[in-house]
């Protein structure tokens, strides 16, 4: 059923806002989960403290307008990883699931609530570190994992899963080839971007867009975008994709810019960009025809329920959107 709405929604009527982070999210005062390396988000889903908070957010996120609640299972992708922590096969298949359940009942109730479809979606990425990845893994490793990543996903109960911050196109091929198999299908392929000296935007990889995109031509995912970059790289990247795909484009910025290369994995973000700001950048990336928008890291319900007035507003009176909340904040 999630599938064929999705598939409606995402090429009928208003774009679609998806949730925002939930480590950077976690770690706030309110919510007080330690999310430190190498699990991260992960964190959250191991006690019952954690659980809780997780579930408050993806309401958060879902009660600010998102249509798309993702599971908070970027953390679970890395077999490795989980059992260096202890977190052997089952453990990491019990918690999966129970990431997917608490997305899925976060969307059941909002779409009650909301009287509209909100649909959830498991997420996906890179196994190795997305930012750094340290290139120990093979390539049969590599899809031994994301075959059991996305196995654990549709065992949680979900239909979509989106994969996201992708340095490279091999592992976005695995990503896909593992979906397949685990019978998901694939709402998304966001990757990760970065400004290269030359002034142009290139994956993790060094690969350019064209290049990525090859391989991938004919697999069935959804959309494709960017995402966990500045907005000036993302809108670069996004003017770059409607030249190369004719698929949906979807696009989630940060809320701060690129730690220098030194920062350490364990040092506390801060959110440098003006709320403001965010909403400007979604309202280009709008108005350049992205169909799902949202925000990455240091970003949160209130800045989905600034996507969420944008959205609506494409349908509104002139007259409403020249007094709205969210137009008079961005033309202060």
């Amino acid at each position: 059923m999630s599938v064929g709405l999705f598939i409606e929604r995402l090429h009928e009527g208003r774009p679609l806002v998806i949730s925002g982070p939930t480590g950077t999210q976690l770690s706030l005062p309110e919510h007080d989960v330690p999310t430190p390396p190498p699990l991260y988000s992960a964190n959250g889903l191991l006690t019952g403290h954690g659980l809780a908070a997780t579930g408050r957010i993806h309401d958060a996120y879902a009660a600010a307008g998102a249509d798309l609640v993702t599971a908070n299972t970027f953390g679970l992708r890395n077999p490795y990883v989980l059992e260096s922590q202890g977190i052997g096969p089952e453990r990491a298949r019990e918690i999966t699931i129970r990431a997917c359940q608490l997305a899925i009942e976060t969307a059941a109730r909002a779409s009650r609530a909301r009287r509209t479809d909100v649909i959830p979606l498991g997420l996906g990425t890179s196994i190795e570190n997305c930012y750094t990845p340290e290139g120990v893994l093979t390539g049969s490793q590599i899809s031994a994992a994301q075959e059991r990543h996305a196995a654990n996903v549709k065992a949680g109960g979900m239909d979509l899963i989106f994969y996201e911050t992708l340095p490279n196109s091999d592992e976005a091929l695995r990503a896909l080839l593992a979906a397949k198999k685990a019978g998901l299908v694939v709402a998304g392929l966001n990757f990760f971007v970065e400004r290269q000296p030359d002034g142009s935007v290139a994956l993790q990889s060094g690969e350019t867009l064209r290049d990525a995109l090859r391989p991938l031509r004919n697999f069935g995912y959804l959309t494709v975008g960017v995402n966990c970059g500045p907005d000036d790289v993302t809108e670069d990247a996004i003017g770059e994709l409607k030249d190369l795909t004719n698929r949906p484009l979807a696009a989630y910025p940060n809320g701060l810019e690129t730690p220098p290369d030194d920062t350490p994995d364990s040092a506390p973000l801060h959110a440098d960009t003006d709320r403001r700001e965010i909403a400007r950048t979604a309202r280009r990336l709008l108005a350049a025809g992205v169909r799902i928008i949202g925000g990455c890291c240091l970003t949160g319900p209130d800045n989905v329920r600034d996507f969420r007035a944008l959205v609506d507003e494409a349908d509104a009176p002139e007259s409403a959107v020249k007094g709205s909340f969210v137009n008079a904040r961005l033309t202060r």
